[in-house]
C-alpha cells in the first residue's frame, strides 16, 4: 500500500490545483517545515524560466510581509496563477497560541467567496514553502488611495464589498487580524477581493496577535488575540480612510463612531452587522436626481442611432427581470432559429439584467388544458413575461440582407405595453453574426440604463463562446433540448450522438464536451475526465453561469459535494431565475445528503421555474412529501406513455403512500410489456418484495435466462450472486473497473467478512478510485476501525459532508460509544443507509418500538432499485424486525416478519448463519417463546 501511494511522486508535494484545501493540509505543511527549519523560506529569489513542480515562474508580481509573489503558469490546466514563496518564519512558536491560530488559518485556507482572494494550493520542495492563489489584475487598494480620495458612492461600494468577504470569513469562524488597505485589492473590472487571511500570522509575522499598528484595535494593541470585533475596528478605520475628504451621511459617520470604539462592546458584533447596515447607506447615497440626466443622454444616444422616439416614464432602479420572445427568423436559414439563445448568452453577463429561462417563459405560457407552445413568439411570450412579473421584453428578428444579415432587438415595457428601444445591427455574412449580436447587446444594455461601475467588467463577447459557424450552435441547442426531453431508453444515444455532431463540426467547444462529460460519466468513467478535460482546458471560452455550472459537476464528479453546493449557489444568486442549478443542487443535495429540508428550497424553485419533465417532477414532488401531485403525474404519465420506467415511477409513488395492492399491479403492468427480458427496475422489483411475491418475480424470467446477481442475493443465494456478479466483471475502462470493485465490496460487506473487503480496498486503491473512501464505512460497521482508519490515513481530502465520509464519521461515532450522536446524523442521511442504521442502533438502545417502525419505513419509502447494499440490508431488516417484535411481545406480528424472510431465502445457502438465526427465531416464536 506504501508503494502504491508513492507511485507517480513528483519533486513538488501539493494538493491539486482546482480543489479545497484538505483538511490538515496547512497545518502537515506546518509541522513539516518546522522539522526543516532550513528549508522554511526561499535562500534566492525565483528568475523568469525557473519551474516548481508543475509551475512555471514568469514574473515577480511583488513583495509582503511573508513572502514573494510571481505570476506562474500552471502546466497540467495551462492558467496562470499567483506564486507565493513563503519568507523563513518563527514556525516552531509552541502553545495552545499556536494550536488555535493554524486551526483558524485552517479554516480561512478553505474559505470561498467572490470577495476573498481563493487559495488553490499549498505545498512544500526543497527551497521552502508555497502558496498558490487566483491571479489578480488591478491594484491593491493602498495604492489606489494615493492618486487620491474615492467619490462617496465609490468609497461605500467598495466597503459593502470588503464587509461581505469579512463577512464570510467571520461566519465561518475566522478572523482577518490584518485589515488593511493593502491587503484589499481592486480588480481591474472593479471586483473587490481581500487578501491573507490569517495565513500571515502562522507564517511567522509576528504571530497571533499581529497587527499594523494604524489599523490594530486596541486589544490587539494590548497583546490580545482579538475576535471578529478586532476585524471591525480595523475596517471601520479602513472605510474612515476611504471615505477622507467627502460628506458622508449621517449614518456612516454613526457608523464609524461604532466601529472605532475603544470598547468592543459597543461595536457591531460582527462584519455580517457591519455589511447590512453598508447596504442601507448605499442604497441611501445612490443617486436620484442624476437619474433622470442619465435617461435623457441614454434616449438622446438611441434616438440619434436609430430614428425612433423613446418613452418617458423611467424603468425602476435596481435589477430588472427581463424576457427573450424567440427570434422572428425570415432569412430561410433555419440554422438561425437559435439567434434567440445567443442573445441570451450575451446579456446574461449584465447586473442590470436578469434573464427569464425559456423554460420558464413557456411554463408560464401554457394555457389549461393545452401543451406547451413550441414557439416563443412576440404575442405569447408578452403574455407569458407579464405572467411572470417581468419588466421588459425584447423581441430579436433577423432578415436577409444581399450576402449579409440585418439584426433588429425591440425592448418592450410590459408594464404599460410602451416601445422601450428599436437597435439595429448589420452582419457581413454568419460569421458576423456574433459580432453583431455584441453591438446590439451594448446598446441595450446602456438603453437599459446598467450602471458602468456596477458592471462586471467588459466579459466574454460572443465570438469567444461560441463556434464559428452558426450550425454548431443550432446543433448544440438541439443536443439541450433533447437533454430536456421526457427520459427514455433511447435518449441517451440521440443526446450523444447530437453533441458528438458539435464536436464533429467544432473539435474543441467546450460546452459539447461538458455535455459529453456528464452523460459518459453514468458508463465510461475514462471518457468522461477525457471529456471533462477538455472541457476545462477551454474555461475562458465558456460564459460565466456555465463556467459555474461546470465547475460545481466537476467537484460532484471528484466527490467534493460541499463544494459543489458552493458554486450552484454562485450560480443561483448571480441568475435567480435560471433553473439549472436548482435542479442540479436539489437532486445531488437528495442523492448524497438525503436530506429533505436541505433540499427543498432548489426544488421547490426548481418547480416553479421549469416544467420539468414528468419522471421529474414527480420524483421531487415525491421528496417534498406532496404525494397527491405527485400520484396524479405518475398515473397520467403510465396511461399516456406506458413503459417500465413509467410503471416505475408511479409503483414508487403508491409504496411511499404505503399501498403495496395498487404498486404490485403497476409492476405486474410494467413486466407484462413486450421487449428485452425483465429487468430489476426499482420501484417494480421492489413492489413484489413488499408484496412477498418474489417467486412470480423468479417466473417471468424467460427459461435459460440467467437471473440477475442482485436478485440471488437478496434471495440469500450468495454464492451464485457472486459468481454471477463476477462473470460480468469489466475488463475496460479504469472508471468502470472502479464501479465494479466497488459494488463488489458493498455487496462482500454484508457477509460481514472483513479480508474479502480489504482485498476489494487495495483493488480500489490500487486503480486510483476515490470510492475506496466509501469504504472506511463498511469496515467501521464491521467493528473494523483500524482498518477503517487506515484508509482514512491512505486517500485523506474526503469532503466531510458528502455521503461517503458522513456514513463513516456516524457509524464510527456508534461504534466508539456515541450511539445517540449517531442516531441524529442518520436522522438526516441518504434514506437507503439512513433508515437502516437508525433500526440498528434503535433496537441496540432497546427502543424497540421505534426500531421497527423505522425498518418498516426503510422498506417502504426507498424504492430506488435493488441497490448492491439493499440486497442484503433488506432481508436483515426483516430478521431485526422480528427481534424487535419478539421483545414487544408481539408475537404474531414478529412470526409473520420472519415468515416472510424464510420465504425470500427458502433456497438461500445452507452456511447462511442469519438463515440459521432466522430458523432459531422461527423456532421460539412457534413454541409461544419457550
Amino acid at each position: 500500500m506504501a508503494d502504491l501511494r508513492r507511485e507517480g511522486t513528483g519533486a513538488a508535494a501539493s494538493v491539486p490545483l482546482g480543489t479545497v484545501i484538505r483538511p490538515g493540509a496547512l497545518t502537515q505543511l506546518l509541522a513539516d517545515l518546522a522539522r526543516a527549519p532550513e528549508a522554511a523560506g526561499w535562500d534566492n529569489a525565483l528568475a523568469p524560466g525557473d519551474r516548481v513542480g508543475r509551475f512555471e515562474i514568469l514574473r515577480e508580481l511583488g513583495r509582503g510581509g511573508f513572502g514573494v509573489v510571481y505570476e506562474a503558469r500552471d502546466s497540467d490546466l495551462a492558467r496562470s496563477v499567483a506564486f507565493k514563496a513563503i519568507r523563513a518564519g518563527n514556525v516552531e512558536e509552541p502553545g495552545e497560541q499556536r494550536r488555535l491560530a493554524e486551526a483558524e488559518a485552517e479554516a480561512a485556507a478553505r474559505l470561498a467567496h467572490p470577495n476573498i482572494v481563493h487559495l488553490y494550493d499549498l505545498g512544500r520542495v526543497e527551497q521552502g514553502a508555497y502558496l498558490i492563489m487566483e491571479l489578480l489584475h488591478g491594484t491593491t487598494l493602498a495604492e489606489r488611495l494615493e492618486e487620491g480620495p474615492l467619490p462617496l458612492r465609490e468609497a461605500v461600494r467598495v466597503a459593502v464589498e470588503i464587509s461581505r468577504g469579512v463577512a464570510h470569513a467571520h461566519e465561518h469562524g475566522v478572523v482577518h487580524r490584518d485589515l488593511k488597505p493593502s491587503n484589499v485589492f481592486v480588480c481591474d473590472d472593479g471586483q473587490v477581493k481581500v487578501l491573507d487571511f490569517g495565513l500571515a500570522h502562522v507564517f511567522g509575522r509576528g504571530g497571533v496577535a499581529g497587527g499594523t499598528p494604524a489599523y490594530m484595535a486596541p486589544e490587539q494593541a494590548r497583546g490580545e488575540a482579538g475576535d471578529e470585533r478586532s476585524d471591525v475596528y480595523s475596517l471601520g478605520v479602513l472605510v474612515a480612510e476611504l471615505t477622507a475628504g467627502t460628506r458622508p451621511p449621517a449614518a456612516l459617520e454613526r457608523l464609524l463612531s461604532r466601529m472605532r470604539s475603544e470598547d468592543p462592546a459597543v461595536r457591531p458584533a460582527n462584519a455580517g452587522e457591519v455589511r447590512r447596515q453598508l447596504l442601507a447607506i448605499q442604497k441611501a447615497v445612490e443617486p436620484k436626481r442624476l437619474f433622470w440626466a442619465a435617461w435623457a443622454i441614454a434616449a438622446a444616444a438611441l434616438i440619434a442611432a436609430v430614428g425612433l422616439g423613446l418613452r418617458s416614464r423611467p424603468l425602476p432602479p435596481g435589477r430588472l427581470l427581463v424576457a427573450i420572445a424567440d427570434i422572428a427568423n425570415s432569412s430561410g436559414d433555419g440554422a438561425l432559429d437559435d439567434v434567440s439563445s445567443l442573445l441570451q448568452v450575451a446579456l446574461e453577463q449584465s447586473r442590470r439584467v436578469s434573464l427569464l429561462a425559456r423554460s420558464r417563459l413557456r411554463l408560464l405560457a401554457v394555457a389549461p388544458g393545452s401543451a406547451p407552445p413550441t414557439r416563443l413568439d412576440e404575442a405569447v411570450s408578452t403574455e407569458a413575461g407579464r405572467r411572470a412579473g417581468a419588466h421588459a421584453l425584447i423581441v430579436p428578428a433577423i432578415r436577409r440582407a444581399g450576402a449579409g444579415y440585418d439584426l433588429e432587438v425591440r425592448g418592450i415595457d410590459l408594464a404599460h405595453g410602451e416601445a422601450l428601444f428599436t437597435l439595429r445591427e448589420r452582419a457581413a455574412g454568419k460569421g458576423g453574426i456574433p459580432d453583431a449580436l455584441d453591438r446590439l447587446t451594448d446598446g441595450v444594455r446602456k438603453a437599459l440604463h446598467e450602471d458602468p461601475t456596477q458592471a462586471p467588467g467588459p466579459g466574454l463577447r460572443l465570438a469567444q463562446v461560441v463556434p464559428e459557424s452558426p450550425e454548431a450552435w443550432s446543433r448544440y441547442a438541439e443536443a439541450q433540448r433533447l437533454e430536456a426531453e421526457e427520459w427514455s431508453e433511447g435518449k441517451i444515444p440521440r443526446v450523444r450522438q447530437a453533441y458528438q455532431q458539435v464536436l464533429d463540426a467544432e473539435p474543441g467547444f467546450p460546452l459539447a464536451h461538458f455535455g459529453l462529460a456528464k452523460l459518459e460519466s453514468e458508463r465510461d468513467g475514462d471518457a468522461a475526465r477525457v471529456h471533462l478535460a477538455a472541457a476545462l482546458s477551454a474555461l475562458d471560452r465558456v460564459p460565466p453561469k456555465e463556467r459555474g455550472l461546470i465547475e460545481a459537476w466537476k467537484a460532484t464528479y471528484e466527490l467534493r459535494h460541499a463544494d459543489a453546493i458552493t458554486h450552484y449557489d454562485r450560480v443561483i444568486a448571480g441568475w435567480p431565475q435560471d433553473p439549472a442549478a436548482y435542479v442540479e443542487a436539489g437532486v445531488l443535495v437528495l442523492n448524497i445528503y438525503g436530506g429533505v429540508e436541505m433540499a427543498r428550497p432548489y426544488l421547490v424553485k426548481a418547480i416553479e421555474l421549469a416544467p420539468l419533465s414528468e419522471d421529474q417532477a414527480i420524483d421531487f414532488l415525491a421528496a417534498l412529501g406532496r404525494f397527491d401531485e405527485a400520484l396524479a403525474r405518475a398515473g397520467r404519465l403510465a396511461e399516456e406513455r406506458p413503459g417500465r420506467l413509467s410503471f416505475a415511477r408511479l409503483a414508487r409513488v403508491h409504496l411511499l403512500l404505503g399501498e403495496s395492492g395498487p404498486a404490485l399491479e403497476v409492476a405486474r403492468r410494467a413486466l407484462s410489456l413486450p421487449g428485452r427480458p425483465p429487468g430489476l427496475f426499482g420501484a417494480v422489483a421492489q413492489a413484489f418484495l413488499e408484496a412477498d411475491a418474489v417467486d412470480e418475480l423468479e417466473r417471468r424470467y424467460p427459461a435459460g435466462k440467467p437471473l440477475p446477481w442482485r436478485l440471488l442475493a437478496l434471495r440469500g443465494q450468495r454464492r451464485a450472486a457472486l459468481a454471477a456478479l463476477d462473470a460480468g466483471a469489466p475488463a475496460g475502462p479504469a472508471g468502470a473497473r472502479g464501479w465494479y470493485h466497488s459494488g463488489r465490496a458493498d455487496y462482500l460487506w454484508g457477509d460481514g467478512k472483513a479480508e474479502p473487503l480489504w482485498r476489494e480496498a487495495l483493488a480500489l486503491f490500487a486503480l486510483g478510485s476515490r470510492q475506496v473512501n466509501c469504504l472506511r464505512a463498511d469496515f467501521a460497521h464491521l467493528g473494523e476501525l483500524e482498518r477503517a482508519a487506515r484508509l482514512d490515513s491512505l486517500w485523506p481530502g474526503d469532503d466531510p459532508r458528502g455521503f461517503c465520509a458522513r456514513h463513516y464519521l456516524l457509524l464510527k461515532a456508534w461504534k466508539t460509544g456515541d450511539p445517540e450522536g449517531a442516531l441524529r446524523g442518520f436522522a438526516e442521511m441518504y434514506p437507503l443507509v439512513g433508515r437502516y442504521h437508525a433500526g440498528e442502533i434503535l433496537q441496540e438502545l432497546g427502543r424497540d418500538g421505534e426500531a421497527v417502525e423505522k425498518l418498516r419505513q426503510f422498506r417502504r419509502e426507498d424504492a430506488v432499485g435493488l441497490d448492491d447494499m439493499f440486497t442484503w440490508m433488506y432481508p436483515r431488516s426483516l430478521y431485526l424486525e422480528a427481534v424487535s417484535l419478539e421483545r414487544l411481545g408481539r408475537r404474531d406480528e414478529a412470526l409473520e416478519a420472519v415468515d416472510r424472510l424464510l420465504r425470500l431465502w427458502k433456497q438461500a445457502d445452507d452456511d447462511l448463519p442469519k438463515l440459521r438465526e432466522a430458523k432459531a427465531l422461527r423456532h421460539r416464536l412457534a413454541i409461544g417463546g419457550r
